[in-house]
């Protein structure tokens, strides 16, 4: 049995220890709950029914998670807790939302208003909460929005850590679903970061999977895939599986929409095994559905069988009259067969020679920017090892010359040292073009180094604030035109950011998913038109172009979400 103090150790159990392990944490609820009866201890029982209500829920059994909280709910009344009532009563209605709308309303309002009257903000808050839940479902998205305010005001009073980020994201959600994309990448930015502060393992991976929605609502597939995937990675490290269910269910539609049907049908079986695993009641109502709608496909063959055997003797009998147009027919189809083949033939003749026509110009693309990167480099290492040595070595016989006892007597060493610091600027100025021509950090330890490197070089001596963020990259390398053509985009694109924008920050990312490179740069300045003539033309723009196309990469340019421009470049690295 239970010793009073392991009881009394459940009954405190915090919620963040609760969740960070939930099966570990209910069967020790399940033991406790036991010996508390065999005790007869009914508070400690009331207790124990609550927090085994809300574990079963995260585990998605709904009915055990009802059946605890009925349970909680009786013997809080014989103990005569109205606020702990009020309390439960809104979590059946919260539980009830999927089942029974008009009952969850009912239950969620006996619930506040018991709440609401003893004033008790820890239970209060977590029922407004609920309740925007419930009104986010009925579409009346300014009456959730009035309950998240409420709750988030009780618990900023109280500084609760918990609570403010889990009402800062159920404010971002109904953000989410009114459009209004920059406040709700606000409100998820302040929650995240409150729990990342707080190391919570289950808020970091809810939050992780918020962002996914949210790029996943701005049509920003790549980095909806990328939180996706990282929540999924999470989950298995904390276990969570109704979240990795409803993680995959939104990959299958990210990538459905960009047409990657091969992932998206793999995201979708991933999808059914863990919701088949967690509700066996539907799987087996399911296969009953299916098992009806196969014996009603048998019942339709077997009808269309017998319908086309009538056909068929139909045909038998009607073909001794219409042989004549049996045989014209036949012709007919013979002759649209050929036309068909010929047609046919003809495009793939044509896609051959275009395909052979873009190979030649993408060939001829691609030897031009080698040929540019190799004279490049050629400078860069003349600059480097010729002049700059040169320069070095004359510095050097000047120092010397300065020191010397003749140039101190006669007062010359005092021009020639002025000299020479002119010199050694204009030793540190070529030297600078020639890594900028060619930076050696790019060859020697890759592009994100590179980048950084450049980032801190061009931005670091300006006003702009600047970010670069690089995931799944990381001591990594790839194809030399790959690293060098992004390299040079972002370089571009900083440039044209710093003499054109008038961005007050930047933010570079870097990331790769399973089939491709991306670069994304964002800066917040003024933005311009992309389908103005005049842009299109600019040289930094074809630049851009021509450097994408030369390693079949992509690129687009959107309006920012705050203001300004999203230029995204995908390359594939299969």
């Amino acid at each position: 049995m239970f010793a009073q103090a392991s009881l009394d150790s459940l009954v405190c159990l915090p919620y963040d220890v609760m969740v960070s392990d939930l099966p570990d944490s209910r069967e020790k609820l399940e033991v406790g709950l036991r010996s508390a009866q065999k005790a007869h201890k009914t508070n400690t029982q009331a207790e124990l029914l609550e927090k085994l209500s809300t574990v079963s829920y995260l585990q998605g059994e709904l009915d055990a998670s009802l059946n605890y909280a009925i349970q909680s709910i009786q013997l809080f009344e014989e103990l005569e807790l109205p606020v702990r009532v009020g309390g439960m009563y809104c979590g059946v209605g919260y539980q009830l939302k999927r089942r029974d709308m008009t009952k969850a309303n009912e239950y969620m309002r006996i619930g506040i208003s018991v709440l609401e009257q003893h004033a008790d903000s820890a239970e209060l808050e977590a029922a407004y909460n609920n309740y925007g839940v419930l009104k986010e479902m009925e579409n009346l998205l300014d009456s959730a929005e009035y309950f998240y305010t409420l709750s988030l005001n009780l618990v900023s009073a109280r500084n609760d850590s918990i609570g403010i980020p889990y009402s800062l994201n159920h404010l971002a959600g109904a953000a989410l679903l009114k459009k209004d994309f920059g406040k709700a990448k606000q409100l998820f930015d302040r929650a995240y970061n409150i729990r990342k502060a707080k190391k919570e393992a289950y808020g970091i991976l809810e939050n992780t999977i918020f962002y996914g929605d949210y790029f996943a609502a701005l049509h920003q597939s790549d980095s909806a895939i990328f939180y996706y995937e990282s929540a999924i990675n999470q989950s298995h490290k904390v276990g969570y599986p109704f979240l990795r269910q409803y993680c995959y269910q939104q990959l299958a539609v990210v990538h459905e929409s960009t047409n990657n049907t091969s992932e998206a049908l793999a995201a979708q079986k991933m999808c059914s095994a863990i919701k088949d695993s967690l509700i066996t009641e539907k799987r087996t109502a399911e296969l009953a559905k299916m098992e009806t709608r196969f014996e009603t496909a048998q019942k339709e063959k077997e009808n269309l069988l017998l319908k086309q055997e009538k056909q068929e003797q139909e045909l038998v009998v009607a073909s001794q009259q219409n042989w004549i147009i049996g045989l014209v027919g036949a012709a007919l189809i013979i002759i649209l067969l050929g036309l068909f083949i010929l047609q046919r033939n003809k495009r793939m003749a044509e896609a051959k020679r275009d395909a052979a026509i873009i190979e030649e110009r993408e060939q001829g693309l691609r030897s031009i920017i080698q040929a540019t990167e190799n004279e490049r480099k050629r400078i860069a290492k003349d600059l480097h090892d010729g002049i700059v040595q040169s320069l070095t070595g004359l510095s050097l016989k000047m120092q010397k010359q300065a020191g010397s006892i003749t140039a101190r007597a006669t007062g010359f060493s005092k021009e020639l040292n002025s000299t020479r610091e002119t010199l050694d600027e204009a030793i540190a100025e070529v030297r600078g073009i020639s890594h900028q021509m060619m930076p050696r950090v790019l060859s020697e330890l890759g592009l994100i180094p590179a980048v950084d490197d450049m980032l801190q070089k061009s931005l670091g001596m300006t006003e702009i604030a600047f970010e670069f963020e690089h995931h799944n990259v990381e001591n990594e390398r790839f194809k030399e035109t790959v690293e060098i053509s992004l390299y040079r985009i972002c370089q571009e694109l900083v440039n044209n950011i710093i003499k054109h924008s008038e961005a007050m920050a930047v933010s570079v990312q870097l990331l790769k998913t399973k089939t491709h490179l991306v670069l994304i740069v964002e800066d917040n300045g003024k933005g311009f038109r992309v389908d103005d003539p005049n842009n299109q033309n600019g040289i930094g723009l074809m630049n851009i172009n021509s450097r994408a196309q030369a390693i079949h990469g992509e690129v687009n340019y959107e309006p920012s979400p705050k203001q300004g421009t999203v230029a995204s470049i995908r390359v594939p690295i299969s």
